[in-house]
Formats: structure tokens, sequence, C-alpha cells
């Protein structure tokens, strides 16, 4: 009868912590890169595994009207001295844009310089 009980406990504690493990957060992310890279596909993979929804989108071809609910929006864009200035913002205007928004890689830089707000060159 002991055996059996430690067995339901240890039993009982393994199924929580897994699915303590598969519990997703339940938020709606869009990540905008380059997907058909190794850098995109890895941020999708890392993203799949944490979130209920994930969209991923080609940041050279997203229409930012199309983030709709989205509760955040990945940005991965970096630097590319060729694209300096950028020609497009894949966010769109600065004053139109009101999504929550994780900058990645030079995200931050490119956005200032495409916005013209602080945080750019010169």
């Amino acid at each position: 009868m002991r055996t059996l009980l430690g067995a339901a406990v240890i039993a009982s504690a393994l199924a929580g912590a897994l699915a303590a493990q598969s519990a997703r957060f339940a938020l709606d992310v869009v990540y905008v890169g380059t997907p058909d890279s190794d850098r995109g596909r890895a941020f999708e993979s890392f993203l799949r595994e944490r979130f209920a929804s994930v969209r991923v989108a080609d940041r050279t071809a997203w229409d930012p009207s199309t983030v709709g609910e989205a509760s955040v929006v990945v940005l991965d864009w970096p630097q590319d001295i060729k694209d300096m200035p950028p020609k497009h913002c894949p966010l769109g205007r600065f004053d139109a844009w009101s999504t929550p928004t994780v900058l990645i890689g030079s995200a931050g830089l490119m956005l200032a310089v495409a916005w013209d707000v602080r945080g750019g060159m010169g």
C-alpha cells in the first residue's frame, strides 16, 4: 500500500511538471523577420514552443495593417550598410504604430532611422 501511494505521488508530481512545461502563454505573437533563414526558423521554433499563437512574416513584404489583434510583434531587422538609410519600414509610419514590439538585432537603430527619431545615425 505504501509503495502504491508513493508511486501515485511521484506520478502526480511528474504529470504536473510535464503540464507546466507544455503550458504556453496565451498571446498572439507575430515574428517579422527573415523566416526562410536559419535565424528566422530558430526564432519561429522558439516562439511556437512558448506562445499559443505565432504568425511569421517576411520583413521585406509584410503589411503592418495585417497586425490585427496581435499581443506583440517581434521585429528582427539586422543592419545592412547597403540598406542605409532604410527605404522601407516594416512597421509603417511611427504615428500609426501602437502594437507592443520587441526589437531584435539592429531593429532599434533601423527603426530610429526609418522613423527619424532619436537613436538614429548622425
